[in-house]
C-alpha cells in the first residue's frame, strides 16, 4: 500500500513539473534524477497549440517559414574564451570556393529546416563530392508528429540522419508530392554533428567563421520579418522582433559590410552571408546579408550546427533504441552520470564504434563494452573493450573503439558510458516523449539504464515509460 501511494505521489509530481522541465523521480531520498529544463519557446509552442494558436507559417509578403522549437535548450553554452583561433580573413564566401549546391525553393511548404539542413550536408562534401540530397524524403520520414509541411528543426533532422533513414537522393525522391517514386538506398551516414554555442555578443563570431571554413555551410535559426529586410541590398537586421521562425545556412561573412545597408542602422558594420530557401530569384541570387548585430541570428537556444558525414559502407548494422534522437537530457544535478544500453546481437559481426550526444562545453568520457551481460545488469559479464577521451564541444559524436569486439548471434552485450560534461547538470542524452511533438515511442524493460555512481542502476523505462538513452553501436 505504501509503495502504491509513493507511485501515485510521484506521478502527481511528474504531471505538475512536466512543463517546467523538472521531471523528478527518485529511488533514493538523497539522489534525485531530473531532466534538463525545457526550452521556454517549446513550452509556449505546446501551450499555444493546445489553445488552437498556431505558429506563423508565412511572412507578411507570403514567404514560407517552418521552424518549430525543440524541447532542447543549449543557450547556457558559450564559446570558450580561452580557445585560440587562427587569424581569419575579413571576408569569406563559400560561393567562391565551390562549396555550395544550387539554391532551392521550398515552395509553399513549411520546411525551411529541411532545406537548411540539407544545404549544410551537401556543402560539407564539396568540392570533392557533389550530391543532391532529397528534402522531400526527410520531411516525409522525419518520424515526429506532423506532416511534411508542419515544421521542424535541426533535432528532427539529426534523428532522421543518425538512425540512417537518410539522406536519399533528389532523383529518387524529388521535391514534389507524387505517389510514384524510384527506390533509393541511404547514400551517406551522418556520424558526427558539432553544436556551435550561441553567440554571446554581436562580435562573438570566430567559432561560426572557423566552422564555415572547416566544414562548409552552417545550419542556424533566425526570426524573419519582412519589415527587417532591405530588398535593394538583400540585407536583414532584426533588432528584437520575434516574428516568423526560420532556418537558414551561414555560408560566409563580410566584416566591413556597411551598417547603412540595412533598413534600420545597427550599432556596427559586419554581416554573415546567408543562404535562404526561397529560390534564386529572391535576394542576391538566393542569398542575403544578416547583420552581426541581429538579435536572434545564431543567438537563440542553439547557435549553429555543422555535420560531418561518412560513406554508407563504413558500417553494416546499427544498434539503437532512439530513432527520435535526443529530445531531452537527464542527470543528478551533477556534471557526472553513467548510462548504458543492453543489446542482443542479431548476427555475427565486429562492434567497431559507439555514438552519443554530449551537451557540455568540455565532455570527458569513458566507454566500456561488456559481453555475456546478465539481465538488468549492464556492468556484468566480461569487459571486452574500453576507451576514454575528451570532446571539446557539444554535439553528436561517433567514437571508434580501440579494440573491436567480436559478436556472435545471440550475444547479450552492453555499452556503458561514464560522462562528465562541463557546464551541464544533465549529461545523459535521452529520447523522451513529448505530446504533440514526438510520435509514440517504443521502449522495453532491460534496454536502457542510468546511474549516478556506476553501481546502482535504474531502468529508464521503469523510471518513465517509453524512455531510452541515446547510445548507439555500429557493427561491420
Amino acid at each position: 500500500m505504501k509503495n502504491l501511494f509513493t507511485k501515485i505521489v510521484l506521478m502527481v509530481v511528474l504531471f505538475c513539473f512536466v512543463f517546467s522541465g523538472h521531471l523528478i523521480v527518485s529511488e533514493d531520498e538523497t539522489v534525485q534524477l531530473r531532466t534538463a529544463p525545457l526550452n521556454e519557446e517549446f513550452i509556449k509552442y505546446i501551450k499555444d497549440k493546445e489553445l488552437g494558436i498556431m505558429m506563423r507559417d508565412f511572412t507578411e509578403d507570403g514567404y514560407p517559414l517552418g521552424l518549430i522549437p525543440s524541447p532542447m535548450d543549449l543557450s547556457h553554452l558559450r564559446s570558450d574564451p580561452e580557445m585560440t583561433i587562427q587569424a581569419l580573413p575579413g571576408r569569406f564566401d563559400l560561393r567562391n570556393e565551390n562549396k555550395l549546391t544550387k539554391v532551392r525553393h521550398q515552395g509553399q511548404c513549411g520546411c525551411c529546416w529541411a532545406f537548411a539542413s540539407t544545404a549544410a550536408l551537401e556543402s560539407s562534401l564539396l568540392p570533392g563530392e557533389r550530391w543532391d540530397f532529397s528534402e522531400q524524403h526527410l520531411i516525409d520520414n522525419h518520424g515526429f508528429v506532423g506532416g511534411p509541411c508542419s515544421g521542424g528543426n535541426i533535432w528532427k533532422a539529426l534523428a532522421y540522419y543518425t538512425r540512417w533513414a537518410g539522406p536519399r537522393t533528389e532523383d529518387a525522391f524529388p521535391y514534389i508530392y507524387t505517389t510514384s517514386r524510384k527506390d533509393s538506398s541511404v547514400k551517406k551516414h551522418v556520424q558526427n554533428a558539432v553544436f556551435i554555442p550561441v553567440r554571446s555578443s554581436s562580435t562573438d563570431n570566430s567559432t561560426i567563421k572557423k566552422a564555415v571554413i572547416d566544414y562548409g555551410a552552417v545550419y542556424t535559426n533566425m526570426y524573419f520579418a519582412d519589415s527587417c529586410y532591405h530588398p535593394g541590398y538583400a540585407s536583414f537586421y532584426n533588432s528584437g522582433i520575434e516574428e516568423g521562425a526560420h532556418a537558414v545556412a551561414i555560408v560566409g561573412w563580410d566584416d566591413n559590410y556597411s551598417r547603412h545597408n540595412f533598413n534600420t542602422v545597427p550599432p556596427g558594420d559586419g554581416a554573415f552571408i546567408v543562404r535562404n530557401s526561397w529560390g534564386g530569384d529572391w535576394g542576391e541570387n538566393g542569398y542575403f546579408y544578416g547583420s552581426y548585430y541581429d538579435a536572434f541570428l545564431g543567438k537563440r537556444k542553439i547557435g549553429a550546427v555543422v555535420k560531418k558525414i561518412e560513406s554508407d559502407t563504413n558500417y553494416t548494422r546499427i544498434y539503437e533504441y532512439d530513432p527520435s534522437g535526443c529530445t531531452t537530457t537527464i542527470g543528478y544535478d551533477s556534471p557526472t552520470a553513467w548510462f548504458a544500453n543492453v543489446f542482443t546481437a542479431k548476427s555475427k559481426g565486429k562492434l567497431k564504434a559507439v555514438s552519443f550526444y554530449v551537451v557540455g562545453s568540455i565532455n570527458k568520457y569513458k566507454i566500456w563494452i561488456y559481453n555475456g551481460v546478465s539481465q538488468n545488469q549492464p556492468k556484468s559479464g566480461k569487459i571486452v573493450s574500453a576507451k576514454r577521451g575528451k570532446l571539446k564541444s557539444p554535439g553528436y559524436f561517433t567514437i571508434l573503439l580501440k579494440k573491436q569486439v567480436e559478436l556472435r548471434k545471440g550475444d547479450r552485450f552492453s555499452i556503458v558510458v561514464r560522462m562528465n560534461s562541463k557546464n551541464s547538470s544533465y549529461p545523459v542524452p535521452s529520447e523522451y516523449h513529448f505530446k504533440d511533438y514526438t510520435k509514440k515511442l517504443k521502449a522495453k524493460n532491460g534496454q536502457s539504464f542510468i546511474s549516478w555512481d556506476g553501481k546502482s542502476w535504474l531502468d529508464t523505462h521503469k523510471w518513465i515509460k517509453k524512455t531510452n538513452v541515446c547510445l548507439k553501436g555500429f557493427v561491420e
